[in-house]
């Protein structure tokens, strides 16, 4: 593990829900669960298909429309409009356009900034930043990132974007997040600089577990992220296996798991899992009780600079290491 960045302040970290997430907590049914988050922000994650994609001409005002409920059913929260691609998706400059389109909203002030793929030219990238920025000098923009470098070209391409970045002066930056595993030396590069020099740094799009390890979560706090949100996984048929988030960010069967930090109002998690039942409504109930409690455990001991000392942490850094 290679440190994160050594300013001299405090960071604020927290845990964004997902519109799977509160699919997920409506499900259960109980009013009791909807309980206050310390994120401020909401992400919309529209997963698209090729068909989709290729369509998106057609069906461009509708998302936008489903993007604007999603900020008005959850209007506490400032929305994020996310589209989640393939790998190596690459865009038209009209299928740009319409995600443009989309997230134009007077229901959100957040705007992520879309490149046509994740390897376009310093130019093309400082191109497209400045004419975003120009269109949209009331809203708060976020260029976006991809970690996804894959050899020494791609990361030192990457490297001058970010530079670029800090130059121009942007406190605040998107990360699609990119699994350590192949990608460690563009983590232990970026995510440091970062932190040195933004003040917010999204990483967004981020896996869940389901073997019961540590979740990925940390991993981006480790390396320097504030704020994190999940990727909208696809999920089908199979076993229910229902995993709590514990103190350290592992991952544990309900049986062993603990009471948890995060409560609603005045019931632990644990309460609340027995009078639900249903191994169904149980699982949806893990799935923002996630929230919740990662949520607290950003907010009450994530708030150190430097989390790779952090006593209940050491278990995930070696792990991650």
């Amino acid at each position: 593990m290679t440190e994160t960045s050594k300013t001299q302040k405090l960071v604020s970290r927290a845990v964004l829900p997902n519109d799977f997430e509160f699919e997920k907590r409506e499900k259960v049914g109980k009013s009791q669960i909807n309980v206050a988050l310390h994120a401020k922000e909401a992400i919309r994650v529209r997963a698209f298909t090729d068909a989709e994609l290729s369509s998106l001409s057609g069906i461009s005002v509708k998302e936008k429309q489903d993007y604007k409920e999603f900020c008005q059913r959850n209007n506490k929260f400032e929305g994020i409009f996310l589209p989640q691609l393939k790998k190596d998706a690459v865009l038209s400059i009209s299928q740009l356009a319409e995600l443009d389109f989309i997230q134009d909203i007077i229901e959100s002030r957040k705007r992520l900034i879309h490149q046509k793929h994740r390897n376009v030219s310093l130019d093309q990238f400082k191109k497209r930043i400045g004419e975003f920025a120009g269109k949209n000098e009331n809203k708060d923009v976020l260029p976006l990132i991809d970690l996804d470098a894959r050899n020494l070209h791609e990361r030192v391409l990457l490297r001058n974007k970010v530079e670029f970045l800090i130059e121009s002066e942007f406190k605040e930056i998107t990360v699609i997040f990119r699994g350590r595993k192949g990608y460690r030396e563009v983590w232990s590069d970026i995510l440091p600089r970062l932190a040195e020099t933004m003040d917010e740094v999204y990483v967004l799009g981020v896996p869940t577990r389901i073997d019961g390890k540590f979740a990925p979560m940390i991993y981006a706090f480790l390396m320097g992220a504030t704020k994190v949100a999940h990727k909208r996984n696809i999920t089908g048929g199979g076993k229910i296996t229902v995993r709590l988030l514990e103190q350290d960010w592992s991952l544990v069967e309900q049986q062993r798991a603990s009471k948890g930090l995060g409560n609603y109002s005045g019931t632990d998690r644990q309460s609340i899992m027995n009078n639900i039942g249903r191994k169904d409504n149980q699982y949806y109930f893990s799935k923002w009780d996630f929230i919740v409690q990662a949520n607290e455990l950003a907010n009450q001991f994530l708030i150190v600079e430097d989390l790779l000392k952090v006593p209940v942490l050491q278990k995930a850094v070696s792990h991650f290491s």
